[in-house]
Parts: structure tokens; sequence; C-alpha cells
């Protein structure tokens, strides 16, 4: 339970909004089964202002490891002007195995319109939430390894990149994040093993890059689905993505994640600041 953290009274009340820029993934984009309201980071809003006594918007974009990434965090500091600025490594980067992926890097330019189809098949909302196309997406995916869209060494280097690109601006905080491993995918216990030593790769990269920065960093050196196993996942019917019931689920995760660095936003705006969470 947080107090709100800040002097109530009129000569202390310091309001202004609280802008966090939250570096996502396609979870954090509506869709015909997830309104823009019930997406995770609108829910963190109102809870996050609770605590802190202060207006907050989190504005959320997604970001690929590309190595025009640090560029595009650039244009959305200078666009979105954030005080916290909360930076993810991605699961999905490194440890998705894609089918189509692995066909068009092996034919080259004759496989790409066979990978472009497929890819456009999953992104199509009707067909990617058919149950016969995920069984048959599935049924391949068990039998052909697909290829990784990155590798750990390039997203713990874009993200690198992108670190330092945030510090540059000294009124905003920075807040690392690692995948925590929070489902496991694998079909065999060989996948496992190898999805798992990718993320301890990425983890454990950022890890100390965060520590060499001065940047303050969250991870897991065990998968959540070991340490915190979740009995049920409320995913849409695309199997892939977070239902409105999974929103709701990850709230209370984020709030902790985010609400001390909020805080340091606060004290750093005003050094008489004293914080009162419990």
């Amino acid at each position: 339970m947080y107090r709100k953290a800040f002097d109530r009274t009129p000569r202390a009340r310091y309001i202004r909004e609280v802008k966090i820029l939250w570096v996502g993934n396609s979870n954090d984009r509506a869709s015909a089964e997830v309104s823009e309201g019930q997406l995770r980071h609108k829910l963190l809003e109102p809870r996050l202002a609770e605590a802190l006594g202060e207006p907050v918007e989190i504005v959320s974009r997604p970001l690929w490891p590309k190595p025009d990434a640090a560029q595009v965090l650039s244009s959305w500091l200078e666009r979105f002007e954030p005080e916290l600025v909360y930076l993810k490594a991605n699961q999905f980067w490194f440890n998705h195995e894609s089918v189509p992926l692995r066909i068009e890097r092996m034919l080259g330019p004759l496989g790409r319109p066979v990978a472009r189809a497929s890819l456009r098949a999953n992104g199509t909302g009707w067909l990617a939430h058919n149950s016969a196309f995920r069984r048959l997406r599935d049924f391949i995916r068990r039998r052909v390894q697909g290829a990784y869209y990155f590798e750990p060494d390039e997203v713990v280097l874009r993200l690198g990149e992108c670190i330092r690109v945030a510090l540059r601006n000294e009124n905003a905080q920075v807040l690392v994040a690692c995948a925590f491993g929070i489902s496991d995918r694998s079909s065999d216990e060989k996948t496992r093993r190898r999805l798992e030593a990718r993320r301890l790769m990425v983890h454990r990269g950022l890890q100390r890059l965060c520590a060499d920065l001065h940047v303050d960093y969250v991870g897991a050196d065990q998968p959540h689905y070991l340490t915190r196993p979740i009995l049920e996942q409320h995913l849409q019917s695309d199997q892939f993505h977070r239902d409105a019931r999974g929103h709701r689920e990850n709230v209370d995760q984020k709030f902790e994640l985010l609400l001390p660095a909020c805080l340091k936003v606060l004290e750093g705006r005003t050094p008489s600041f004293q914080s009162r969470a419990r």
C-alpha cells in the first residue's frame, strides 16, 4: 500500500503531469478484442496518479531493435518530452521462432512472397483468431524450427544505443527491464533450455550495461514461469496477445515496477520532496 507521495499543502503542491514514454510491443495496441481503455498502460495511469497525487500520462510506442532504433527513440523523446522512459527487451525479438522468417532467409527473394503472405495471415484478425489456422500454424512450428528476428547480442547493442540517447536528457529518468520469462511456449526440454539460455544472455548483458551506465534495471535470473507460475494465461483468440483480463492482471506487476521510478521523477523536480511510500 502506498500513501500519497507528496505534501498536500498549497505551498508544497507541485502539479504537473508525469509523462511516461512506454516503449512497448504489439500487446500495447488496441484490437477487436481489447479496446484502448482496457490496455495495461491505460489502466496504470489512474493507479499511478492516485499513488503519486499527480496526473499521469503514458504514451506507448512499439520499437524493434533495428539499426535505427536509437534514432527512432530520439524522435519520440523530442516529440513527447517524457520525464520517464520505460524500455523493456521484448522476448518476441530474440526468442520467437518464426517459420516465415526462416523461409525468407533460406530462399532469399524466392521465399519472400511466401514469408510475407504468411506474416499477413498472422496479422489478419479473423484468420489469426481462427482455431483451424492456429492448429495448422502450431503443427508447422513443432516440426520446423523457425528463425529468430534478432540475436541476443544485437538486442543488447541496440538497447544500449537507445539508453545512451535517453540519458542525454538529464531531466528524464530511465528504467530498463528484460523479459521475465512469464510463459513457457516451448514444445520440449531441449527447446526450453535453448530459449532460456538466450533470455539469460539478454538479461545479463543488459544488467552489466545498466550497471556501467548507472541506470535502473529490473530482470530475472530465473524465469517467472518457474518462480511465479501463472495458473492460467488470459489471451485473445490468436493465443499470442493478452485479452482484457490479461491486461488487468498485469497491472499490479507494472505498478510495482514503475512507481519507484515515478517517485524519482518527483524527487528530481523538487529537492525538498519527501517520499512517504511504505
